[in-house]
């Protein structure tokens, strides 16, 4: 008998042309960690009937929701960038040819709608069997730049239903992964060296309580509300202007960048995450022996110039996300 093995799964995504109805995946993604599922929170009954033993259990809604983690790709992250933002704009910036591939930049930026892009995802549990969860939009997205190592994301999944499918032949992109070694970051548009790592958080806190007469118990609209950045940084204590600017309530430009391996011409992979306007919510420097560093928190602010809070450049071969 076969023995399942993560190392033979895969992770699937497709586009959804209207909430909830499930299509097959256009793209898929090397993880760590994919766990998105139902989950149903039974609650037993308390009564007094003569004893101490429960006699029931009330089951609550059915939500599929969970996490998926693994490292980032340029030509990969796109299509969770477009479920996070909602709204991309795709610009041209070489033509393939000749051996080479085309160079495409693409800016996410949050959407005015409430209803995010919904995608289908397939888990693949190690090449016997798939399980199906449609009707999924990011609830969070996080991406991280370690002081060493592999770019990651981690992706938390809302969803509206599960079940399960013929597991399908996946595909992956061939870039190399983004790596710390290509991290570079701004401040007021001045290289920033005394950053060393660095951590962004997307949130569009899905509202998940929607569930009405006639759903099965499950929820039957997902908007999303507010749109929220948060981060997180470690910088080095010889630098002090962030306690100044903590103390003093100042905001800045923050810009976090990670260049990757060579498309064409002067052409590289690329991500890089625009913060026009941070304020910093926390600015300690736990005195312990050893290296000092501030360890850093900050939110994102709405930029009235700009007229947004973030934005995410991706600089790929991929034509279109989404």
């Amino acid at each position: 008998m076969a023995v399942a093995m993560g190392q033979r799964g895969a992770v699937g995504l497709g586009r959804e042309q209207s909430w909830g109805s499930p299509v097959s995946p256009t793209c898929y993604l090397e993880v760590f960690l994919s766990e998105v599922r139902s989950r149903v929170e039974v609650t037993p009954v308390e009564t007094a009937r003569g004893n101490r033993s429960h006699r029931g259990a009330v089951l609550g809604p059915v939500l599929v929701r969970g996490p998926m983690q693994g490292p980032v790709s340029a030509e990969g992250i796109g299509t969770l960038l477009h479920a996070a933002f909602g709204a991309v704009q795709t610009t041209l910036l070489a033509a393939g040819g000749g051996g080479n591939p085309p160079v495409y930049q693409h800016v996410f930026t949050r959407q005015t709608g409430s209803d995010l892009p919904s995608y289908t995802i397939e888990q693949n549990l190690g090449g016997l069997a798939s399980l199906q969860a449609c009707g999924c939009r990011v609830d969070e997205l996080t991406l991280g730049i370690p002081r060493s190592g592999l770019v990651t994301f981690q992706a938390e999944w809302v969803g509206a239903d599960e079940g399960s499918m013929t597991p399908t032949s996946p595909t992956f992109p061939s870039d190399e992964f983004l790596h710390y070694r290509g991290f570079d970051a701004l401040l007021e548009g001045v290289s920033a060296g005394d950053i060393e790592e660095a951590e962004v958080t997307f949130a569009n806190n899905l509202v998940t309580g929607l569930v009405g007469a006639g759903g099965n118990a499950r929820v039957t609209r997902l908007p999303a509300a507010s749109f929220t950045v948060t981060g997180r940084m470690v910088v080095s204590a010889d630098q002090p202007n962030f306690e100044l600017a903590y103390s003093a309530g100042e905001t800045f430009e923050l810009t976090l960048a990670v260049t990757g391996d060579l498309l064409q011409g002067v052409h590289r992979r690329k991500l890089a995450i625009a913060l026009p306007r941070v304020q910093l919510t926390e600015a300690a420097v736990p005195l312990a022996p050893g290296r000092l560093a501030h360890e850093v928190e900050f939110l994102a602010l709405l930029d009235p110039t700009q007229g947004m809070e973030a934005s995410v450049t991706l600089i790929s071969s991929v034509a279109a996300y989404g």
